[in-house]
């Protein structure tokens, strides 16, 4: 039942199978249970159809907020974000600095500086400029 909407069923065909899911799932599953299926059932969609449609067909049957597999892609997505934010900060800062005292940055640099990631070794090139 989890993997039915990924098999080769026309898009007409998937509301019809999301309402029988939804009625075997009330019949026989835990609430909490239940939400975690649709979690799950919405994130494998996104193998095979667009989130839009995926949204669509799942409107109304899906608690996602409530899923701990919802709450744990989040905090693992809200950290991504950390990271790479400041990264971010950090090379700006290294480019401002680097621009001030040196002038423009070649593209060789500019390439280079974009290739780092870890904002440990950002904020040590940052530490040397000054």
């Amino acid at each position: 039942m989890l993997v039915a909407p990924l098999t080769d069923l026309t898009e007409s065909s998937l509301p019809y199978v999301i309402r029988r899911m939804d009625e075997r799932l009330r019949d026989e599953a835990l609430s909490g249970d239940a939400e975690e299926i649709w979690t799950s059932v919405f994130l494998l969609m996104g193998m095979r159809h667009s989130v839009d449609l995926a949204l669509s067909l799942l409107k109304g049957v899906i608690g996602m907020e409530e899923s701990t597999t919802y709450q744990f892609i989040l905090k693992e997505g809200e950290a991504r974000g950390a990271t790479l934010g400041d990264a971010r900060g950090i090379r700006s800062t290294i480019l401002r600095i680097g621009a001030k005292r040196f002038g423009a940055p070649p593209t060789e640099l500019l390439a280079a500086l974009e290739a780092i990631d870890s904002a440990a070794a950002l904020q040590a090139l940052a530490d040397r400029l000054l």
